[in-house]
């Protein structure tokens, strides 16, 4: 049992699939932000198994698993109270922009004069790039799911390419998770993520993202292919089409910026020390 629990592809795959399948079947019948919450769970469970839930020292990595949380618990306030949400957006925006500068600020430090504003400059482009397109699939939930698994798989096989195995398992995780409810979407009940899961999981597919590029090495334009992927899911299929014809033909259109990310970051870095 111990070889299954430590072995990366249950701890980073099969355990936070689970876990998100098992909540969001539990709380199908309720409404956000219960029945959206899995996700989070699930990738909660995959943090543990990897890393564990202790936050010191603070690093870059745990400054992300601060962020998720509070998104998490900010996306529970919001699906409960929905007016609350217009008020709350330029916060929201701004709590983003504070983010993304707080996880990346030792390396800022680490630079001499103004070099660190084009740094920083382009970790806010990608990340409100990345984070602005999912949002655009928020009511159509299987739509949603292919897309966070498409960027949560490319970004962990980048990751893997670049020799950064924490990355790759937290982005990995983000697509099991997401995988339980590209499962449930085949059911025309379960519709419409809320907040819950969309704050957390496109803040941390953007944080991981950036995280990567900066301290893992992986080349910043091998990951601009992903920002397609949301356009290539929301791309118009015929009326006709059953749910899972429609879900098996955004994987596959999905499958191409996927391996056009893993093939330039492995063109310089090569195969991954495994």
């Amino acid at each position: 049992m111990d070889a299954i629990i430590t072995h990366p592809a249950f701890q980073s795959g099969i355990a936070p699939f689970l876990v998100a399948l098992g909540v969001a079947l539990l709380l199908r019948p309720l409404s956000n932000p219960w029945k959206s919450i899995g996700l989070m769970a699930g990738f909660g469970v995959s943090v543990y198994l990897v890393v564990g839930w202790q936050l010191l020292p603070l690093t870059s990595t745990r400054k992300i698993f601060i962020i998720a949380a509070l998104l998490t618990l900010l996306g529970v306030l919001l699906d409960l109270y929905p007016a609350l949400r217009d008020r709350l957006l330029h916060g929201v925006v701004a709590a983003g922009v504070v983010s993304v500068v707080w996880v990346i600020w030792p390396l800022l430090q680490r630079q001499e004069d103004d070099r660190w504003w084009p740094i920083a400059g382009a970790a806010l482009l990608f990340s409100t790039l990345l984070t602005g397109s999912l949002r655009r699939l928020k009511r159509d939930n299987g739509s949603l799911s292919v897309a966070l698994c498409g960027v949560a798989l490319g970004l962990s096989g980048a990751a893997l390419m670049g020799a950064s195995l924490l990355y790759a398992q937290l982005a990995a995780a983000l697509c099991g998770g997401a995988a339980a409810y590209l499962l449930l979407s085949l059911w025309h009940d379960f519709d419409g993520a809320g907040e819950v899961l969309l704050l957390p999981s496109t803040a941390l597919l953007a944080l991981i993202a950036v995280a990567a590029v900066l301290f893992a090495q992986v080349p910043w334009y091998s990951l601009l292919p992903l920002l397609t992927i949301p356009l290539l899911v929301s791309l118009p299929l015929p009326l006709s089409w059953a749910t899972w014809q429609e879900r098996a033909a955004q994987l596959g259109l999905v499958v191409l910026p996927i391996t056009l990310t893993i093939v330039m970051v492995w063109s310089v870095e090569g195969s991954p020390p495994l």
